[in-house]
């Protein structure tokens, strides 16, 4: 039976405005529902254990609006989303304060990365009642840094790539240098800025910060050269030219060289809207703030949370059934109490086989990264029994004691605490990513097989001495190998240089031509292919040969340059020497040319000589001046003999024998005794010449050759003491080899003389007649004969010593020499053939006084109507003969008579070894020559 009691007027006017507060409290959810609804982004609120109790929609998701409220994340999400907003739903209620998480989202059937942007509600008392949670889709900024991230460490080549995707960002990409100067900003600058890129070049960036924020941003830069993270996150305001102020969340990445910052890249986000959506929020918190004080609400929810509690276990469950990563749940003892099909598949067991294992049972076997195995103490669960912490994306391989195969998870695990903080279960997820290992491995193995080339080409281009260069007209960017850092001499731990400090090593003569070639590549693209000179800073000069092609864009204008380098120093070296060696060559045949001529002369001389001496009745000193005259005659014919072969690198050495060096030098001071001796006191001067002769042993050498050098080493000392002085000769032996060293008082020479004074036609003396060729013909002597000749002392006036050394001639040369001295006499019947009348009269003579029989044809023709009727042991003719020459003689008698007859060939030219036996010549005789040389030739026959 209804109460028929009528309410006072106190209980009606309560009744009324409790009937007002519904009517404001309904208007106000009314509008704190369209506002949540006005943005674009996802907005939902949610309860202390993450249950959503609202959702703004549209949804995202497959399920609807109506299927999302009332469920917790573990029910919509994969575990790992799930629980990382679990966690910071946790962390937004212990601190009170927004956290911002970003989640990689199944969204529509794809996944999505979101922002998840958590604030707290709170009550009177400062209590977090509920969440609001903000979801918005930044897959396309995500994606950008992750490009972005790629494309710094790939090649040259990729960063087109790259530029692609920054250009096509609606957020604001920014690269500046360690001052802070903008090198480069995409299109956005114009949002940002309210300038076009190019215009924001060489800017500093911190010019585009709102004033109030300006301290705080450069405060924030002076942190990031300190810090060792090179990731940085911050947010500030920015102000355009046009005087637009926008919000902006900044993600950076610093890139450091030697720990100093080179380079920063920014992505610059517009946040002004998402900002403003908070300050909404905040407000309208304080609305829903009233409508949590009535307790009626407040018991409702707990009486709905409590009968939803079943429901959402039982979701769970079928979560866990469906969920992609393993999950395995064990008691404090470790044994496995729960798992999920997924783990089953993954460690390849069934349920009963899983079910009570623990972490110690040897079915399985957990392995370190590098397949060695995991110590027991270090097995997920264990180390969470230890220290009850969780665990996080660690990395095992799992090994089957039957399966041959690694399963590669990616491990989490989580402690369940009690309130006295005692472990009451340890719930473990994995995630199978063998396939992902393997293409990490392959991945590894294609960088490793790629440094291996790049060490390979950096081997190839220090040995081939060629570097290479890639210059970037955009942003000046400068990349050298390293052998281009040290053909130029700049040190590769630096950047590469500016072409301004190229320019400044170029030869200055070679200076027009690099400067020319540059400009017109860069206004142009017209390629270049120079050759040009550097001088480097330790006084070092190169000879190079630079390469450069241009790259052209789409308009024809240059926008990069590729180009190599080469140090061809040694290349233009060994062209002077082939040069140096052409005209030696050329001077050698006609030196030899003009030696034939002086040889012909000498040999009338020698012949007539010889004639003389065979006479008797001469007294001592007659004898000693013949004897005197005939040394001169040796030592002229010497010297023709090294005018003949000067370029010729195939003469032999000739006339060889064992020289007393002691014996040498006494005769040639005796010979030269007019010019050291009777010419100065001529002058009213005086040279004394003092020797110290060791007992030394013989060495192999030309005794006229030698000779030769003796005359020539007193001759330049005594023009270098053009006012007297003294010279000291001494010998002496060491470690098998002979010594002697001549020094006198002269004048001395200076660094430049000492380095060219063995070189041909150098001569300090000026351009005289026969000048220029002693020191160098003494020079080229004593290396024939494996000698070496040095200037151990010299300086401007004090004097200079010349130091000479020969090897020893060992035992069995020097019996070999003696044992053709030894050789019998024989008498033999001669031919001479000769057009030269002078000469065969000599011969004639000549032969006879030796006990030989001798008969003389004065051309070819005549030789061989000889030879047809005569008996002929030798034949000694000419080469250079008018009508049949010496060859064509040799040639007609080598046809009629085999090699019955010796045939030796007498010339002033040179014949070598090669000529000697392409034409079957028998023996060599080189005008001109003596009787002792006769005899020893006939001796050999």
């Amino acid at each position: 039976m209804k109460s028929t009691k009528k309410p006072t007027y106190e209980e009606l006017e309560k009744l009324i405005d409790k009937l007002e507060l519904n009517d404001r409290l309904k208007r106000s959810e009314d509008r704190f529902k369209t506002l949540l609804k006005a943005p674009e982004d996802m907005i939902s609120i949610h309860n202390l254990n993450g249950k959503y109790l609202y959702y703004s929609g549209p949804t995202y998701y497959v399920k609807s609006p109506e299927d999302i409220v009332g469920k917790t994340p573990s029910e919509l999400f994969k575990k790992d989303v799930s629980d990382t907003l679990l966690a910071t739903f946790k962390k937004v209620t212990k601190t009170g304060e927004g956290e911002t998480v970003e989640i990689l989202l199944d969204w529509l059937g794809k996944e999505r990365w979101v922002s998840q942007y958590i604030y707290p509600i709170k009550n009177t008392a400062g209590e977090v009642t509920e969440m609001v949670k903000i979801c918005k889709n930044i897959h396309t900024r995500k994606l950008a840094e992750q490009e972005i991230e790629i494309q710094n460490k790939a090649l040259l080549e990729s960063e087109k790539a790259y530029r692609g995707v920054v250009e096509a960002s609606n957020d604001l990409i920014t690269v500046v240098d360690g001052t802070g100067k903008i090198v480069f900003v995409n299109h956005a600058s114009k949002k940002f800025y309210g300038l076009p890129p190019n215009e924001c070049l060489g800017k500093l960036i911190i010019d585009f910060t709102h004033p109030e924020d300006k301290e705080y941003t450069q405060t924030k830069f002076i942190e990031w050269e300190t810090s060792e993270n090179n990731n940085f996150d911050f947010e500030n305001k920015q102000i355009s030219v046009l005087g637009i102020v926008l919000e902006t969340e900044w993600s950076v990445n610093v890139h450091r060289k030697d720990k100093k910052i080179i380079k920063i890249t920014s992505i610059i986000r517009d946040i002004t809207k998402q900002n403003s959506t908070r300050q909404k929020l905040i407000s309208a918190n304080k609305e829903i703030i009233v409508k949590e004080n009535f307790e009626e609400k407040q018991a409702t929810r707990i009486i709905v949370a409590e009968e939803q509690t079943e429901e959402i276990e039982e979701r769970f469950s079928l979560l866990m059934r469906n969920m992609e990563a393993g999950i395995v749940v064990h008691a404090p003892d470790t044994s496995i109490i729960i798992n999920n099909i997924r783990a089953s598949k993954i460690l390849k067991l069934s349920n009963d086989q899983l079910r009570g294992k623990k972490a110690i049972d040897p079915s399985w076997k957990f392995l370190k990264s590098d397949k060695t195995l995991l110590p027991l103490k270090e097995y997920p669960v264990n180390k969470i029994v230890t220290c009850k912490k969780s665990i996080k994306n660690e990395i095992l391989g799992i090994s089957s004691s039957d399966k041959e195969d690694i399963v590669w998870v990616s491990v989490n695990g989580y402690p369940a605490l009690n309130d006295n903080n005692e472990l009451t279960e340890i719930v473990i997820s994995f995630i199978d990513i063998t396939e992902q290992v393997e293409v990490e491995e392959e991945k590894l193995l294609a960088i490793l097989q790629l440094k291996d080339s790049d060490t390979k080409l950096k081997e190839a281009q220090k040995l081939a001495q060629v570097g290479s260069w890639f210059l970037d007209l955009s942003n000046d960017k400068r990349v050298w190998s390293e052998e281009t850092f040290r053909i130029w001499g700049f040190d590769s731990k630096k950047d590469a240089p500016e072409y301004d400090a190229l320019y400044k090593r170029v030869h200055i003569d070679d200076q027009e031509l690099f400067s020319s070639s540059f400009i017109k590549i860069i206004k142009a693209g017209t390629p270049y292919d120079i050759e040009c000179r550097i001088c480097l800073p330790n006084g070092e000069e190169k000879s190079i040969k630079a390469i450069c092609t241009p790259e052209l864009d789409d308009y024809g204008k240059v926008i990069s340059l590729t180009g190599t380098i080469q140090d061809i120093t040694l290349q233009k070296q060994l062209e002077k020497a082939q040069v140096k060696h052409e005209r030696l060559k050329a001077m050698g045949q006609m030196s030899s040319s003009i030696a034939h001529d002086f040889n012909n002369s000498l040999q009338q001389m020698t012949g007539n000589l010889e004639i003389i001496k065979f006479q008797k009745g001469f007294s001592n000193t007659t004898i000693e001046r013949l004897n005197n005259i005939e040394d001169i005659i040796d030592d002229v014919a010497d010297r023709v003999s090294a005018l003949q072969k000067l370029g010729d690198t195939e003469n032999e050495n000739k006339n060889v024998q064992l020289i007393d060096f002691n014996t040498l030098i006494e005769e040639g001071l005796n010979q030269s005794r007019p010019l050291w001796k009777d010419d100065m006191e001529k002058k009213g001067l005086s040279v004394t010449i003092t020797t110290d002769f060791e007992n030394i042993p013989r060495f192999l050498g030309n005794r006229g050759e030698l000779k030769s050098v003796f005359f020539n080493l007193i001759k330049n000392s005594i023009e270098a003491m053009p006012k007297g002085g003294a010279i000291v000769i001494k010998t002496f032996t060491k470690e098998k080899r002979v010594y002697a060293t001549f020094t006198d008082t002269g004048i001395g020479m200076d660094e430049e003389t000492k380095i060219k004074v063995f070189e041909p036609f150098f001569t300090t003396k000026g351009f005289e007649l026969g000048r220029g060729l002693g020191m160098s013909g003494v020079y080229n002597t004593i290396k024939k004969y494996n000698g070496d000749i040095t200037i151990t002392s010299s300086g401007i006036s004090k004097g200079t010593t010349f130091e000479i050394v020969f090897p020893v001639s060992n035992e069995k040369e020097a019996t070999e020499l003696e044992t053709t001295k030894q050789k019998d006499k024989t008498s033999f019947n001669v031919l001479w053939v000769d057009d030269d009348t002078s000469i065969t009269e000599d011969v004639s003579d000549l032969m006879e006084l030796m006990g030989h029989n001798c008969d003389i044809a004065n051309n070819g023709k005549n030789a061989l109507a000889y030879l047809d009727k005569n008996d002929c042991d030798i034949v000694f003719t000419d080469i250079g003969m008018v009508g049949m020459n010496g060859w064509e003689l040799i040639a007609a008698i080598r046809k009629d008579f085999g090699n019955e007859i010796k045939i030796v060939t007498v010339s002033g030219w040179s014949i070598d070894a090669k000529t000697k036996e392409e034409h079957t010549i028998d023996f060599v005789l080189q005008k001109p020559y003596t009787v002792e040389k006769l005899e020893k030739l006939l001796l050999t026959l």
